[in-house]
């Protein structure tokens, strides 16, 4: 998988060994964090988890100014994005997401993914610019208690949905 498509140097070379040394960084990391669900007894899953969303949180405070913070956002959406195309190109696995800001009037949605996955959501029926307002609205009209805990919402809704029996919020 190559995500080395974000050069860090001018030099071609430089950025080889940079992404090299990256490369042994985050194994050495993701080995400590195996040893560690390990000494915990807790999930490798769970804890590596857990570490994605601290660095999130990381990621994403109030520490990093606005415009910075938007552009965090749309380099992991990319990156994202990247990465489901080269599993595409590894697997023929299809894909496409859709992001959205609901705080923010002036966005429009993030779709990412594979071209076919892309063009799929854009033909589909509710689907494209009305299915991201549409997801922009929900996500307003949704309570915060849901928004905490989506799994067991979407599963909620997924119940309703496949029994035809109202969902009562």
């Amino acid at each position: 998988m190559n995500l080395n498509r974000f050069d860090v140097n001018d030099d071609p070379s430089s950025n080889d060994l940079f992404f090299e040394r990256l490369d042994a960084f985050t194994e050495k990391t993701l080995a400590d964090i195996k040893a560690f669900s390990i000494r915990e007894n807790i999930p490798y899953d769970q804890v590596r988890r857990h570490v994605a969303e601290r660095h999130s949180q990381y990621l994403f405070s109030n520490l990093i100014p606005l415009l910075a913070r938007q552009q965090n956002i749309r380099d992991i959406l990319l990156s994202t994005s990247q990465v489901l195309e080269s599993l595409q190109d590894i697997a023929g696995v299809q894909s496409f997401f859709l992001a959205i800001n609901p705080n923010d009037a002036d966005d429009e949605g993030f779709l990412g993914g594979t071209t076919l996955g892309r063009e799929f959501w854009r033909s589909l029926r509710g689907g494209g610019t009305a299915g991201a307002k549409s997801l922009k609205s929900l996500a307003l009209s949704t309570p915060n208690i849901l928004l905490r805990h989506p799994l067991s919402y979407f599963m909620e809704l997924d119940y309703h949905l496949v029994r035809k029996k109202p969902l009562i919020l």
